[in-house]
């Protein structure tokens, strides 16, 4: 196989950090075009890549059409392309409306940015598994815009081959942990590592597909290879599975079991596990949220817990998740790396962690 052309968006994602690197390693020869919004961002892609892995930024906005066109003609023809379009706003409390300028309509900007430099394009289109086009109960903007956005590709896409890549609930890598946003359940550590929570919302049994960054962009390169060689276009789905999912208490259990272990270091004593009430008490454990006022939280503070009961309480209530498709092998048990993963979030934000631990336990004895 002849060394391959990719354009990546979203590069300076959780998965595009990853998967630049991975491409780096597995097509040495590769030419990794990376639609940037700034340096910044490039920078950001470099040094996750490493120095070994040479990249082309191309400074776009995929919600300017101008301004993509302009790329488009900066680029000229490259010939054979695999389009990797992994670009996305994943902010799950913002409605449909205020993703959509990224998440639909950047979409079809990067198929036309394809059509344009590339008479033989392929597109892989990185959905979650989290939604469908079809028969699928949406429960935020994300969902929604990721649906919307696969339906308008494959209206568009005419002659252009597009397989979609739609991968669950995203952590860092099994192995070490390191990954290059903390999104998706890393704001529920935060809140268990920087609060003293009375509660959480959600059904503890609930079950949540959870994979890691490294399989995922294993996975991920399995297809493009795929695509290099000519292959149709097929779907994947990158889930764990209904028999490897694990629960939302068992999350929150984790969290706090490597939280403790935090807190041993620091010479503190492991703080009480945190229940996990039903959603139909939380009409009333709202009205009681008032009363819990330990010296030290803002209006702010109490603003975010709520914010993040109402965001992620959603996953916990309704867990229903794709179950895995035309992977090439299985996700490793969360059982197995989620205190990884865990453990490296404590340890890259320690410095900060270290007062705030040490600043709730104090509050906590002084009653």
């Amino acid at each position: 196989m002849s060394a391959p052309t990719l354009l990546i968006s979203g590069g300076s994602g959780a998965i595009g950090q990853a998967f630049v690197a991975v491409a780096g390693k597995r097509w040495p020869g590769a030419r990794l075009i990376c639609l940037v919004r700034s340096e910044k961002a490039a920078e950001t892609i470099r040094c996750a890549a490493g120095p070994q892995t040479r990249i082309e930024p191309l400074i776009a906005d995929l919600t300017d059409p101008v301004s993509m066109a302009t790329a488009g003609s900066h680029l000229g023809q490259l010939g054979s392309v695999l389009g990797v379009h992994a670009a996305a706003d994943v902010s799950w409390e913002r409605s449909a409306d205020e993703m959509a300028d990224l998440n639909v309509n950047g979409s079809l900007l990067f198929l036309e940015l394809l059509r344009q430099v590339s008479d033989a394009p392929r597109l892989v289109y990185l959905s979650t598994a989290y939604t469908q086009v079809e028969d699928w109960t949406y429960r935020n903007g994300y969902e929604i815009t990721k649906a919307n956005a696969e339906r308008r590709i494959a209206q568009e896409a005419r002659d252009i081959p597009v397989s979609t890549f739609a991968c669950s609930l995203v952590v860092g890598d099994s192995r070490n942990g390191q990954i290059g946003r903390y999104n998706g359940i890393y704001p529920i550590l935060k809140f268990l590592a920087d609060y003293a929570p009375p509660f959480l919302v959600g059904k503890r049994s609930a079950k949540l597909d959870i994979v890691p960054v490294d399989w995922v962009c294993s996975e991920l390169a399995v297809l493009c290879e795929e695509q290099f060689e000519q292959a149709p276009a097929r779907n994947v789905i990158a889930a764990s599975g209904v028999d490897t999912r694990i629960s939302f208490e068992r999350i929150v259990r984790i969290g706090e079991d490597q939280i403790a272990k935090f807190d041993s270091k620091l010479g503190l004593p492991r703080a009480q596990a945190v229940p996990v009430v039903k959603s139909r008490q939380w009409a009333f454990l709202k009205r009681c949220l008032h009363a819990w006022e330990p010296p030290e939280v803002t209006l702010s503070d109490f603003r975010y817990f709520e914010r993040l009961l109402q965001v992620y309480g959603t996953y916990a209530e309704n867990d229903k998740v794709r179950d895995p498709v035309g992977i090439s092998c299985a996700a490793p048990d969360p059982e197995n790396f989620l205190p990884i993963v865990v453990d490296r979030w404590l340890e890259d934000h320690a410095p900060r962690l270290e007062k705030r631990r040490r600043k709730i336990h104090r509050v906590q004895v002084d009653g």
